[in-house]
């Protein structure tokens, strides 16, 4: 989708958060999402998170990401996106583990 295509070209960490809002609008709402909307949803998060990545965007600023992932999450039940879910947490991991200070206590992000 053009979505998608939009956020691999993410040029800027406002971009970025503008993505990242969008996305998690669209997802807000569980029983409006379909199990269609999972692979396209779970591609658009690993795109924005690399986008994320490269422009240097706080993790906290990702938190938003993160529900939408568990959103699809419960949608799919396990339709083949586990393998898409976990790369996506550890796309997450790497950067927030990027972004701690030595001897920083571990982050916890409770949905």
């Amino acid at each position: 989708s053009s979505f998608n295509n939009q956020l691999t070209l993410s040029t800027s960490s406002q971009e970025v958060l503008s993505r990242a809002s969008t996305l998690s609008s669209i997802t807000q709402k569980v029983d409006e999402l379909e199990t269609e909307a999972v692979g396209p949803v779970l591609l658009a998060v690993g795109n924005l998170l690399d986008s994320a990545s490269f422009n240097g965007v706080g993790y906290e600023k990702l938190v938003g990401v993160l529900q939408s992932v568990d959103n699809v999450a419960s949608v799919s039940g396990g339709s083949g996106s586990m393998p898409f879910l976990t790369q996506i947490l550890t796309q997450y991991t790497s950067i927030t583990a990027s972004q701690l200070f030595p001897g920083q206590k571990a982050v916890e992000n409770v949905m």
